[in-house]
């Protein structure tokens, strides 16, 4: 069964980290052509300028189609957050027919295998009823567990996630529309995300560098949990095949095994 994929990518005013983003999509593997959809937040020249650089090289490279979109979104930041990413989510569901999108921050890096990993496991899994998403991070730093993954009840992660469009059917749009003024998606959808399971790889398929000009984290580059998602996302071995292996996922209280 082949499935129509994209990655929703927003980006505003943090170049060097958006260089890194698009360097670390541009090296994943993938199995099938996978759609890029790049929602560039105007106000920002050297924004620009990296995003002028990569787009002809994905626009010549067979493996990516891009969909560059334009926004100038007005509101508070959060506001101009989760409007750049609901722009996107809509344009890749009902323009694009995805079957899954990872949404992506650009302080975020992708692991060369990272999209193989949400290849194989929606394949695997998107039959279930119960499966509702991917996250791709981890804390556990034994690079044996580089080809396997467990499913947990947990929310959405904003960072590197994976939302299908069963998922995405569920959400009321005026309900999203009124109340993400003042809540990220994540935290706004939480309660629904632990209806069923979500996806996450025993080892981190991705790293993120919030620290440096973060959003909403903390700016203290020794924080624990950023270190303990790079030792995680340096043991990963690529692989292209995963299997399930539930172990605890303590890092987060939140996140419970699923029975």
């Amino acid at each position: 069964m082949k499935a129509n994929g994209a990655i929703v990518l927003a980006t505003f005013a943090r170049p060097a980290l958006l260089n890194s983003c698009l360097e670390s999509i541009f090296k994943a593997e993938v199995l099938q052509p996978i759609s890029l959809v790049l929602i560039h937040q105007l106000g920002d020249s050297t924004t620009g300028d990296v995003l002028n650089f990569w787009k002809p090289i994905f626009e010549s490279d067979g493996r990516f189609s891009l969909f560059y979109i334009q926004m100038e979104p007005e509101g508070s930041p959060l506001q101009k957050i989760n409007s750049n990413y609901l722009h996107g989510f809509n344009f890749a569901f009902q323009v694009l027919f995805c079957d899954w999108i990872l949404c992506l921050e650009e302080d975020s890096i992708l692991s060369s295998d990272a999209l193989l990993f949400v290849e194989d496991t929606y394949f695997k899994l998107s039959s279930n009823i119960n499966f509702c998403g991917i996250s791709l991070g981890a804390m556990e730093s034994n690079s044996q567990l580089s080809n396997t993954y467990s499913l947990v009840r947990y929310s959405f992660n904003g960072q590197a996630g994976v939302l299908t469009k069963r998922m995405w059917s569920w959400f009321e749009q005026s309900e999203l529309d009124q109340h993400l003024s003042t809540l990220p998606f994540d935290g706004l959808t939480s309660s629904k995300w632990r209806t069923g399971f979500v996806v996450v790889p025993n080892v981190s398929k991705y790293m993120n560098y919030g620290w440096i000009k973060g959003t909403h984290v903390s700016p203290d580059d020794d924080l624990l949990g950023f270190k303990k998602l790079e030792a995680s996302f340096l043991a990963n071995q690529p692989s292209s095949s995963y299997s399930r292996l539930d172990i605890p996922h303590t890092w987060r209280r939140d996140m419970i095994p699923y029975k």
